[in-house]
């Protein structure tokens, strides 16, 4: 939730930009309760919340379900823990994964 790109991911995966949630204001409602009630502690305290507009916005370009997905993931992960700072737990888990691929 601290950069664009990341917030983007997050409406454009296929499980969410195609959910069966046909208005944008819902889906942002639960977006946002999913990100801000569930997530915690580990919300950035400047994290904005979605808004109706910019669901729409995304969802009319969502991600494809063959796309890497994954890879996608992992470079934004590896840039908001450079960017961001990360719970030391995130940053331990993604340190022994690379020492693991190697």
């Amino acid at each position: 939730m601290c950069n664009d790109e990341a917030r983007d991911y997050l409406i454009r995966l296929p499980n969410v930009a195609h959910a069966p949630i046909r208005d944008s204001q819902e889906l942002a409602d639960l977006m946002n309760f999913v990100i801000f009630n569930l997530g915690g502690d580990s919300v950035p305290d400047d994290a904005r919340p979605f808004q109706a507009e910019e669901v729409a916005r995304l969802r009319a370009r969502p991600l494809r379900a063959g796309a890497p997905l994954l890879a996608m993931r992992e470079k934004l992960v590896a840039d908001l823990i450079l960017a961001c700072g990360a719970p030391d737990n995130l940053q331990a888990f993604y340190a022994q994964k690379d020492n693991i691929a190697r």
